[in-house]
């Protein structure tokens, strides 16, 4: 395939579709995407039906004059483009691949570059990241906005229109072997702070300990400067005694001047982000499982979203225990059309070779390790409450948000897209943040948080014709989206999600047409049932603790009595902390759980 012989940025008339001709007599493959927007494409199998054919061509843009321009890359159009987003994407560039041969290039309105290449290999697919932070590529499964597309008002451009293709470098393509993860910008000081402060715990002297933090600082992206280090390690660490516990914090400053801006990005567009936990909660039933199956079907295949956006074709990690991996969800992700070579189960063995649940925070490190093996972009956690461990009351805000705040870190440190489901409680509130199972710091961490409920204008049908709504709770990356309706359809025995149409109804709507019909003084009764239930857990508690978790949870005193009345508490009094005091615990009548 050749080079596009391109026309002047200054051309005049149809100057979009005199680069889509050009483009395609080149042998790169051309569609349509909507005026003025990188996606979504106005041929929804783009994939497919992106074109060299004159005709076709020159259909589609007298449908649509002023259609962005997307050219397919991998073995479509022979191209390997490496996007190179805005200045961290430069820096990342200019630490590790300083060396890559001149080639064509267009300037993007982000700021931002794409090189093109040719000649990638047959396999290659498009990835998020693995090169490093803002280093991006596109190959099968994706597209580039081609110039002259316009972006909020900003043209892409050629910037050496003569420039020659060159093959793809072997630096940019995936090697055999894995390479040591490399430490983000934003973690350099933290990370080497505390290496060094464990070195010096366990004897370095001054000159090891220098070169093995100088050695470290070499994985940095990128490394910190020599004065750097000096200013906010050496100095910090070495005045302590050789074998010494030295500090294990550091604090440091930054003026705002000196941050640089980053805008969000969206695996889903005003509903997941990538880089942050979102939170999907809902009661058993109405379809969570099924939406993040369905998500990363579309995901795995790089398929169109249901508002008509386009996500590049990536991993997913799907860590659940409620379901079965063989009889329920496969046949859900082949129904969906997942591509189930890139969706994955993750499963823990514990040190005695048993196998056991993922544990948050203490799985994390390892959960990391494996999202950025596979470069997956969405990772699913089903639900979030099975996998906070023994040591976490999911009812405390403060041990909340220690489990959880880790997770967004995760998010952070690999750009994947976290998803976390979580039942409702039974409180008789409408409102929605404050309805999510346990404490509150669930829906407060989450930076995205959506809800699956019934249709509030279904009650009256049965239960299998019922449409359902999955509707925004809290967003604080963007405004709140649209509700958008969804149903849970069956085929050959296998159900799976159909998407409809926005809806006007919001998450309010939907719990309060739901107590409306369930609103009864037992809906308290049951929720303080609960909250002491999974309280008490762990063994006794003393009551006045109790009594104060419960006000946090708005469980009233007399509610609270009445169903430890119910003959699910035994109280003692005991020594507890060297005080005596009055306990709770949970009795042995398992009837009335």
């Amino acid at each position: 395939m050749g080079t596009p012989n391109l026309p002047p940025d200054n051309s005049e008339s149809h100057a979009l579709l005199i680069a889509a001709l050009s483009y395609a007599k080149a042998g790169w493959r051309v569609f349509p995407l909507t005026p003025g927007q990188k996606q979504p494409p106005l041929v929804p199998d783009w994939p497919n039906l992106a074109t060299t054919d004159e005709r076709q061509i020159r259909t589609w843009w007298a449908d649509h004059p002023r259609a962005n321009i997307g050219i397919a890359t991998g073995a479509a159009s022979n191209l390997f483009v490496l996007d190179v987003d805005g200045p961290q994407g430069e820096r990342s560039l200019a630490a590790r691949f300083s060396d890559l041969p001149p080639t064509r290039e267009v300037k993007t309105p982000r700021p931002g570059r794409h090189l093109y290449f040719c000649d990638p290999p047959p396999d290659v697919a498009s990835s998020v990241g693995k090169l490093g932070p803002r280093l991006d590529t596109r190959v099968n499964g994706g597209y580039v906005v081609a110039p002259p597309s316009v972006v909020n008002g900003n043209a892409y451009t050629w910037t050496n229109p003569d420039a020659s293709l060159r093959r793809v470098p072997p630096a940019l393509l995936p090697s055999p072997v894995t390479q040591p993860t490399a430490i983000s910008e934003g973690q350099r000081n933290s990370k080497l702070f505390h290496l060094a402060s464990r070195l010096r715990g366990i004897g370095l002297g001054d000159e090891a300990l220098r070169e093995a933090i100088k050695a470290e600082n070499q994985r940095c992206d990128p490394p910190l400067p020599e004065e750097e280090l000096e200013e906010t390690i050496f100095r910090s660490v070495l005045r302590y005694p050789e074998g010494a516990p030295a500090p294990t914090s550091t604090l440091a400053i930054t003026a705002f001047a000196d941050i640089e801006p980053e805008v969000v990005r969206w695996l889903w567009p005003k509903v997941i982000p990538y880089g942050k936990l979102t939170l999907l909660i809902g009661d058993p039933g109405q379809g969570k499982s099924f939406l993040t199956v369905d998500l990363a079907a579309r995901v795995s295949v790089g398929g169109t979203l249901p508002d008509g956006s386009t996500v590049d074709a990536a991993d997913v990690l799907l860590v659940f225990c409620e379901d079965g991996a063989g009889d329920t969800v496969k046949p859900r992700l082949k129904a969906a059309g997942a591509d189930e070579r890139r969706v994955h189960e993750v499963t823990v063995t514990g040190r005695d070779g048993a196998p056991r649940l993922l544990v948050v925070p203490d799985d994390l490190p390892p959960l990391q390790v494996v999202i950025e093996k596979t470069g997956a972009r969405l990772v699913v956690l089903d639900p979030i409450s099975a996998f906070l461990g023994e040591k976490v009351d999911s009812w405390k805000d403060d041990q909340v948000r220690r489990a959880l705040v880790p997770i967004s870190h995760l998010a952070e440190a690999t750009g994947a897209a976290i998803v976390a489901i979580l039942h409702l409680n039974k409180k008789s509130s409408a409102n929605a943040v404050h309805r999510a199972m346990g404490s509150v710091a669930f829906t407060g961490v989450a930076r995205s948080v959506f809800m699956a409920g019934p249709h509030p204008e279904d009650k009256e049908l049965e239960l299998r014709d019922q449409r359902k709504v999955f509707a925004p709770v809290k967003m604080n990356l963007t405004q709140a989206p649209r509700s958008r309706v969804f149903r849970i359809v069956e085929a050959e025995g296998v159900a799976r999600v159909l998407w409809e149409d926005e809806t006007r109804h919001s998450a309010e709507d939907v719990l309060t047409s739901q107590m409306g019909v369930q609103a009864t003084p037992e809906g308290a009764l049951e929720t303080a049932l609960q909250f002491l239930r999974e309280t008490l857990a762990g063994g006794p508690r003393p009551a006045k603790e109790i009594f104060d978790l419960a006000k946090g949870q708005e469980i009233s005193d007399v509610t609270l009595r009445r169903a430890a009345d119910r003959g699910v508490i035994k109280r003692q009094e005991k020594d507890v902390t060297g005080k005596r005091c009055w306990t709770w615990a949970l009795s042995d009548v398992k009837e009335n759980f």
